[in-house]
Parts: C-alpha cells; structure tokens; sequence
C-alpha cells in the first residue's frame, strides 16, 4: 500500500511538471493558503524553481515506490533442488 501511494505521488508530481513546461505556468499548493502561479514571463526564477523541484522529487518518489515494493513483496518460498537418478 505504501508503494502504491508513493508511486501515485510521484507520478502527479511528474504529471504537474510536465503540465507546467507545456502550458508555461505552474500551480503550486500551499499548506493553509491559497495555491500560488507561477508564469514564465512574469516570474521566471521562481518558475523554473518549482518545475525542477516538482520534477526531481516526482521521480525521486517514483523510484522509492518502485523500490519499496521490490524491497518488500514476499516470493515464493525457494525450491529443493531435485536430484536427478540415473
């Protein structure tokens, strides 16, 4: 389950960088107040801020879901080697 959250977080955050770089403004959500926008033309640092930061910690999520899933699905149990008689 843990996986499956932190996947889905990445990928929305990938997905607003993304969405970002195509329509060159980026909607960012604050705790408390109201969200902030950032355009290319009118606030070009503090634009290409948020799509690096959203972009780098999307993947970064990306790949810890990957990894946590990997690190702790259960296998199968390993098989006795057979002999083989002659």
């Amino acid at each position: 389950m843990i996986s499956v959250f932190l996947i889905s977080t990445g990928a929305l955050l990938c997905y607003s960088a993304i969405d970002g770089l195509i329509h060159d403004t980026i909607t960012t959500a604050t705790r408390g107040g109201p969200a902030k926008v950032y355009t290319l033309a009118g606030q070009p640092g503090a634009y290409w801020f948020h799509i690096v930061f959203e972009g780098f910690f999307g993947g970064l999520l990306l790949v810890a879901g990957v990894a946590w899933h990997k690190l702790t699905r259960i296998g199968r149990p390993a098989s006795r080697a057979r002999r083989k008689y002659r």
